[in-house]
């Protein structure tokens, strides 16, 4: 799929089992390096459906969220958390959204 986008794929390669949680990390800090404005993260085997990126994303492009998450444990679909919601969070504006069963 890479030749379909070039610049916009991108596959990092790690060596040796490092964990997820460092593959997190050096994912984040490999867009915050590029100035990426917007970071998201999902798992490749489609447990995670990639139609929810829209949702995620329009939560802070559009919405005024700093952080947006996908939750099926989240009721409704939505829940805000944050400024202008009537709970306070002095650092961040979260917005949570139901997501496709798979999402975890």
């Amino acid at each position: 799929m890479q030749p379909q986008f070039p610049g916009q794929l991108f596959i990092e390669e790690r060596s040796g089992k490092q964990g997820l949680g460092t593959a997190y990390i050096h994912g984040f800090r490999w867009a915050l390096a590029r100035q990426y404005q917007y970071i998201f993260e999902m798992d490749a085997d489609f447990s995670h459906n990639p139609k929810d990126l829209i949702r995620l994303y329009d939560a802070c492009a559009n919405g005024g969220a700093d952080v947006s998450v996908g939750s099926r444990y989240v009721p409704g679909g939505r829940r805000r958390t944050g400024r202008g919601t009537g709970q306070s969070s002095p650092t961040a504006h979260l917005s949570t959204y139901a997501a496709s069963p798979g999402c975890r």
